[in-house]
């Protein structure tokens, strides 16, 4: 089963599809990336676009964002195709409140101390791993399978486990890009995010609908 923008996509569960290669979420130019499936977004401080690989949207590092303000997804799967350009701090995506702090957030990808981080909770469990700048990546995490432990993966292959995963969002909004004056690097194209943990086969099936667009 698949959405109208991509059929070979897993669309049981899904709450959010966002792709600026796709002219029904953005045409190129104004400020709101609209939702393939779920709510619109509002680039702000002049979030950029570039057409390669099909279409992304380029924060800068400076102030650019994506906001989706007071929307809180029911987000057991998160999955992003993302290119980060250098390894300034700065969030890639977060849920939670407007501070530059992991502790705040219910969960999040950022950049800190020349390392990308993604994290399913707001303790000290998270995955690391120095950024490979200027390369496509697919990353998922998936926040509760019904056993408290969160999984990642990276390019459809299995990266790690965390024995701490939050189920619910005590904190509210999800923002891209900018959080308490932090600015990521990035490029951003699709974004999917399920109301349910994807099994492996399920995630491998997504990346192999996609990967042709960035490798």
């Amino acid at each position: 089963m698949g959405i109208a923008y991509n059929t070979s996509i897993v669309s049981d569960g899904l709450v959010l599809a966002l792709d600026p290669a796709n002219s029904r979420c953005y045409s190129g130019s104004g400020l709101t990336a609209f939702g393939l499936v779920g709510p619109n977004g509002t680039l702000t401080n002049g979030t950029g676009y570039s057409s390669a690989n099909g279409g992304s949207f380029l924060f800068d590092g400076t102030n650019d964002a994506l906001d989706y303000s007071s929307y809180t997804p029911d987000a057991n799967t998160v999955s992003i195709w993302v290119n980060i350009k250098s390894s300034q701090n700065g969030p890639i995506v977060y849920v939670g409140n407007d501070e530059y702090q992991s502790a705040v957030w219910s969960w999040s990808f950022f950049v800190y101390n020349s390392n990308f981080y993604f994290r399913a909770s707001t303790t000290s469990q998270y995955f690391i791993e120095a950024p490979s700048l200027n390369t496509w990546i697919n990353y998922i995490l998936i926040r509760n399978n019904g056993s408290n432990v969160s999984i990642a993966y990276k390019n459809g292959v299995f990266f790690g486990s965390t024995a701490d995963s939050t189920t619910t969002n005590p904190y509210p909004n999800m923002r891209f890009g900018l959080s308490a004056g932090y600015a990521a690097n990035f490029n951003l194209a699709q974004v999917l995010i399920y109301n349910r943990a994807l099994s492996a086969a399920e995630i491998r099936q997504n990346y192999n609908a996609t990967k042709k667009r960035y490798i």
